[in-house]
């Protein structure tokens, strides 16, 4: 079993807003080592600064129950993309994460 932290970009997705919805599993988009992440592998959920300067750190902690593959975008989670892209609209590689804890 690994340990990873997944990055997300304020600018590009509400983070805040999504995880405020109280969802209970998490489709995240993988852009690296997908290969090397299985179910089980624990992750932190890191959010950065972004250009709004939010204040950056874990926001979350998860369990991957599902490894990366290519899929669709969770629908409920689509309308907190910024920005209408290919990442939330197109298939991407991305994993099923199950939340343990969220930070208040």
């Amino acid at each position: 079993m690994q340990t990873w932290i997944f990055q997300g970009n304020p600018d590009d997705y509400d983070i805040d807003g999504y995880l405020a919805s109280r969802p209970s599993q998490v489709v995240w988009l993988v852009t690296r080592y997908a290969n090397e992440i299985a179910s089980g592998d624990r992750v932190y959920l890191w959010r950065n600064k972004g250009q709004a300067k939010a204040v950056p750190g874990v926001i979350a902690e998860a369990i991957v129950t599902e490894p990366p593959r290519l899929r669709n975008e969770d629908p409920e989670a689509m309308k907190f993309w910024r920005e209408v892209s290919e990442r939330g609209t197109a298939p991407q590689v991305r994993s099923d994460l199950r939340l343990v804890r969220v930070a208040s």
